[in-house]
């Protein structure tokens, strides 16, 4: 339902009444809303992120594959370390269970 926004004095205090002791419970509560203001409302916030995204320092294209490579090296270089040490303690303790 669209809320005109046109009350009485007797609601309005009312309504802020409610507000306030469900803003103190945690709750918040908005008016309503049509078709129109909620697709106005989205393309608001699309045009605000695009200005976001205007304003990042982006890296530039030596940065970006130079540092693509860092994050493969270190991936490799700990699947090397675990691998090692998950072969190590599984041939540990097979040993162990072996003399058992």
């Amino acid at each position: 339902m669209y809320d005109s926004g046109r009350r009485t004095k007797g609601t309005m205090y009312a309504r802020t009444k409610r507000q306030g002791t469900l803003a103190a419970l945690g709750w918040r509560i908005e008016p309503a809303r049509g078709p129109r203001r909620f697709l106005r409302d989205k393309l608001f916030e699309l045009r605000g992120t695009r200005s976001e995204l205007g304003k990042v320092v982006w890296p530039t294209r030596e940065q970006a594959l130079w540092l693509s490579g860092a994050v493969c090296a270190v991936a490799l270089s700990v699947g090397l370390l675990l691998g090692g040490l998950d072969l190590t303690s599984a041939e540990l303790f097979s040993a162990l269970l072996g003399r058992l």
